[in-house]
């Protein structure tokens, strides 16, 4: 929220630290963090909880350098991974599963990217990514494969939720 009481939302995260409001020193609150913004929200707590004791000590990572240009994904577009080999896409897609948290395939498709515009794309996708990455299916969807192919996934779904009566 925007202020204590208040129903609007906050479009910045707010970091509190305690001691400016007769709190304990050296305990924080942070808030309003996405998952996409964590990394950068962390590093500013720290940097101000840290200008209490002179400044942040320097933190340097060889995971800090940004991947090579060959090894981006593009994931807004999945033509490279429908097209040709998925192997010299391999590192970066393992790097993107374990990065974001991937739980399934349709999760690295539909959620973590920007893949599952088309079904029909998204669906060679997932069967491609899938078996490449060992990634599961989400339950649903794989006994929905596992019992009758489909055009879509969630065609499969629906298709098997109706003729088990529900």
């Amino acid at each position: 929220a925007t202020r204590a009481g208040s129903d609007e939302l906050a479009v910045r995260e707010v970091i509190q630290h305690h001691a400016d409001r007769g709190g304990p020193r050296g305990l924080w609150s942070v808030c309003g963090v996405k998952f996409t913004t964590a990394r950068l929200v962390a590093q500013k707590t720290l940097t101000r909880a840290w200008a209490e004791h002179g400044g942040l000590p320097p933190l340097r990572h060889a995971a800090d350098t940004r991947p090579a240009a060959a090894d981006v994904l593009n994931l807004h577009d999945p033509a490279d991974l429908l097209a040709g080999d998925i192997a010299p896409h391999r590192d970066a897609l393992l790097r993107l599963v374990r990065e974001e948290a991937v739980v399934c395939v349709e999760d690295l498709i539909h959620r973590r990217a920007d893949w599952g515009a088309h079904p029909a794309d998204a669906n060679a996708l997932a069967h491609r990514l899938g078996e490449s990455l060992r990634l599961p299916h989400s339950p649903p969807l794989a006994r929905a494969r596992r019992d009758e192919p489909a055009a879509h996934p969630l065609q499969a779904a629906v298709t098997n939720r109706s003729t088990a009566g529900g």
